[in-house]
């Protein structure tokens, strides 16, 4: 998005929250949905910078993402929670392009507080898989149907006596 043009351009398909900010961080445009889901007028007459919606925890995560546009990349992603106005937080997913090293960020954006319960239980469910499988010292394989991939896991590999663990293009090899 060029940094002239305001942020409501950006249809809401393509990225329901944008924003661009100035080098010191402040909020220099942000579009309705972006507004509705902090609850407050941005930017305001209070000049908010982005440090000031972002949870202090995130804070690092979006300093280091803005360095990183500053000496090595144009853009970079970035999952962040933001603060609303009454103190819930939502989890949101950015990607934050400088059109010039130093210059105004742009930043595309979308709400994945939905999906975040979602992920947390992925990863539980992940990690109680991991753990079952060496409490029951047994392997773990997969086969892809669509491609006729199979995979060992290393108890699995060592299982079936392959000495580490194995992609086999199929399940007849």
């Amino acid at each position: 998005m060029p940094a002239d043009l305001p942020p409501s351009w950006v249809p809401d398909r393509v990225a329901p929250l944008v924003a661009t900010l100035d080098t010191g961080f402040r909020l220099t445009a942000a579009n309705e949905p972006l507004q509705r889901l902090l609850g407050r007028k941005l930017p305001g007459s209070d000049e908010a910078t982005l440090l000031d919606i972002v949870v202090p925890d995130d804070i690092p995560l979006v300093l280091t993402a803005v360095h990183r546009l500053d000496t090595d990349t144009r853009t970079t992603s970035l999952d962040v929670r933001l603060r609303h106005v009454s103190g819930r937080v939502v989890h949101t997913r950015w990607s934050i392009h400088a059109a010039l090293p130093g210059k105004v960020i742009e930043m595309w954006g979308r709400d994945v507080t939905t999906e975040h319960p979602l992920r947390e239980r992925l990863a539980e469910s992940n990690r109680l898989v991991d753990l079952a499988t060496r409490v029951a010292n047994c392997g773990i394989w997969t086969w892809d149907l669509v491609t006729d991939a199979f995979d060992l896991d290393a108890r699995a590999s060592l299982l079936v006596g392959a000495s580490a663990p194995a992609s086999v293009s199929t399940v007849a090899d």
